[in-house]
């Protein structure tokens, strides 16, 4: 079983940003299972270089949808995207530093992180989306990271 299960419950939109989203899940999962197999040095590196790339991409692409349908929390939510970049920047400096046993407060940080930011966060874009829309549609540009 996956150290972090995807749900249909953490489902955003369909589409793009769900299936980033996944990818990220899934970026954590293989992480936590490098690290319990002993290879944390190496896996934390791995993890610290794609979850700057791909999160400063995803959450582009987030805050544009965001800023195009006039979200009025997006300040809120972009300060939230900033921190979780900021505490991976904190984690790659403590790396640098010669500092072992990163792994497991990374695992933690990371599955809490994001299971909270997507049902709190996410879920408060996409309600407000649905009532000014009437129906949430996947959003699928300006671009999907690739995994």
């Amino acid at each position: 079983m996956p150290f972090m299960q995807w749900t249909e419950m953490l489902a955003i939109d369909g589409g793009t940003v769900d299936r980033q989203h996944q990818a990220l899940f899934d970026a954590v999962n293989a992480f936590h299972d490098a690290v319990a197999q002993g290879q944390e040095r190496t896996a934390v590196a791995s993890a610290l270089d794609f979850l700057r790339t791909y999160g400063e991409q995803h959450f582009a692409d987030e805050e544009s949808a965001l800023a195009a349908m006039a979200y009025p929390r997006l300040d809120q939510h972009r300060r939230q995207h900033q921190q979780f970049l900021g505490q991976v920047a904190v984690f790659r400096a403590q790396l640098l530093e010669g500092g072992g046993g990163l792994g497991h407060s990374m695992s933690q940080f990371l599955g809490s992180w994001l299971v909270n930011h997507i049902m709190v966060a996410d879920k408060a874009y996409a309600s407000f989306q649905r009532g000014s829309s009437g129906r949430l549609k996947a959003y699928d540009g300006p671009s999907e990271a690739s995994a």
